[in-house]
């Protein structure tokens, strides 16, 4: 994608620019620190020569560079964190493109909310958890250098392992908080909850109500006794790296106090030192973000690998022919392992056959998938209608409005006649019911195929496209078909029709 190449480097410098600005804050902290201390010790000195014009040039310097760099990391940050988002929600979404029906309905919906929850999180980690720790590492850095340049090396030193020793406490932290994950828990007692709601009016018949609720409230009692168990833990590490902080901030005091250093440089110190526990909390929520992030992905992947995808075909789209080849048949009892190819021209129909389980359906799903035309100037209309194609809930017009929203009744109507519905009685205004159940299996399938059509593919696929309907319906629904001039049309089914043997046009790619 353009948006890819062109923001590859924003995250990079969104990074060094939020660097940039952490340093700044913190520079300017200690820093005025030195330039109060110096101005009232030369306003308490007679005859000093100290001159406030260039140390004053370089608080602001440091205010409006902390105020531009702040800016800058905000934007640019946040800008490559939405992309990151957008790309994991459009490689979730292609991969449920390439899933089957049932593979689709087996994600729930608080599965699907939670897959978009981790591809949100995963996406805002630069912003959450990278951005935080970059510019926390590279300040706690910046600011032990500084202390030892301008107090003292044992105090740098002192100020770097106070850092180091915070920063393990915390990341020990986040590991044990991540071992002891407390969804898995809350997931139990919705289950719980869910269970005992349905099986409420059967344990009140048999008498068990009371073995039912103590269990779910001894359930209830133990996921808040390890919650409050893993919040007291978590206090209590903040507290020890609190603590850290504050006997290293006091330890490199006591260290540039024993030098005799002068009182600027003591304040400089000083207040470097203790501008660096605001970082470190900065860098402490960033560890922890950074560690929700890695659980996120961790669940993408592990959603990615327990469902069984449909890789994508390299298909070639050039004008007015369609190819694919290199498509790997697996071995069967009836076929050996091979790979095939096919190629139709604009017009065409092209049959996919075989025997139930010779792999039509995925086959169809991954073309659904890989086809793309790279010198088309818009997207290519890709219509694939299973032959488990969902209907939804409302009326026939409804339906098809959902392929072109300016269908009008007359429009309608006559994608219903193309084919045969009105003759079963079948009008725009017709109520389907859930799922289409009040229409037949025929009917639901002849819809679906009417509402792709309406759609004005490019490419349509269509899974079975007689089935359940008699002889002479499925031989018009073929005829239909065959007649779409301006589509690549792909068909699967069990054979070729007898009637489409010797007929110029159509194609046949036999999987057996």
């Amino acid at each position: 994608m353009d948006w890819r190449r062109r923001d590859r480097f924003t995250a990079p410098v969104g990074l060094a620019v939020a660097a940039l600005a952490e340093v700044c804050s913190n520079g300017l902290i200690a820093y005025s620190g030195w330039f109060v201390t110096a101005c009232a010790i030369a306003g308490a000195t007679a005859f000093s020569t100290f001159s406030y014009l260039a140390p004053s040039g370089g608080l602001r310097a440091l205010a409006l560079g902390r105020v531009a760099a702040g800016y800058g990391q905000r934007l640019m940050l946040h800008r490559a964190a939405l992309g990151r988002v957008t790309e994991q929600r459009l490689a979730f979404f292609s991969r449920m493109g390439t899933m089957s029906s049932t593979e689709v309905d087996a994600w729930s919906g608080a599965s699907l909310d939670k897959a978009m929850a981790d591809a949100d999180s995963a996406g805002m980690d630069l912003v959450r958890g990278t951005g935080p720790i970059v510019s926390g590492v590279c300040t706690l850095i910046a600011t032990a250098l500084v202390v030892m340049v301008a107090g003292s090396p044992a105090a740098g030193l002192i100020l770097l392992t106070g850092y180091v020793l915070t920063l393990t406490i915390t990341v020990l932290g986040v590991r044990a908080a991540r071992d002891g994950d407390e969804e898995d828990a809350r997931r139990r007692v919705r289950t719980e909850v869910v269970t005992v709601v349905d099986s409420w009016d059967e344990m009140v018949s048999i008498g068990a109500v009371d073995v039912l609720t103590d269990r779910l409230r001894a359930r209830v009692t133990r996921l808040e006794a390890e919650r409050f168990l893993r919040r007291s833990r978590r206090s209590s590490r903040h507290a020890l790296a609190d603590l850290m902080i504050l006997v290293t901030v006091v330890a490199v005091l006591a260290a540039c106090v024993s030098r005799e250093m002068s009182g600027p440089a003591i304040a400089l110190v000083a207040l470097g030192a203790i501008g660096t526990m605001g970082t470190l909390s900065q860098l402490r929520a960033g560890i922890e973000a950074r560690g929700d992030g890695a659980s996120a992905r961790s669940r993408l992947v592990r959603a990615d690998a327990g469902t069984a995808l449909v890789s994508p075909l390299a298909v070639r789209l050039d004008g007015a022919r369609i190819t694919f080849d290199g498509y790997a048949l697996p071995a069967m009892p009836f076929r050996s392992a091979r790979a095939v190819r096919g190629e139709a021209r604009r017009g065409d129909v092209l049959v996919v056959t075989g025997r139930s389980g010779a792999g039509k359906s995925t086959l169809l799903r991954a073309l659904a998938s890989g086809a793309e035309d790279p010198h088309a100037r818009r997207l290519l209309r890709r219509v694939l209608v299973a032959a488990d194609e969902y209907i939804f809930s409302g009326t026939v017009a409804d339906n098809l409005r959902l392929s072109d929203p300016e269908l009008t009744d007359t429009g309608i109507r006559s994608h219903l006649e193309s084919v045969h519905l009105v003759e079963a009685g079948i009008e725009p205004g017709t109520t389907v019911g859930i799922g289409g159940r009040q229409l037949s299996g025929g009917e639901a399938h002849r819809l679906a195929i009417a509402r792709a059509l309406a759609a004005c593919p490019d490419i349509l696929l269509v899974d079975e496209p007689t089935a359940a309907l008699d002889e002479a319906t499925g031989a018009r629904v073929l005829d239909l078909l065959r007649g779409q001039s301006k589509t690549f049309v792909i068909l699967a089914m069990h054979s070729l029709p007898s009637t489409w043997r010797s007929t110029p046009g159509v194609i046949e790619l036999c999987l057996d």
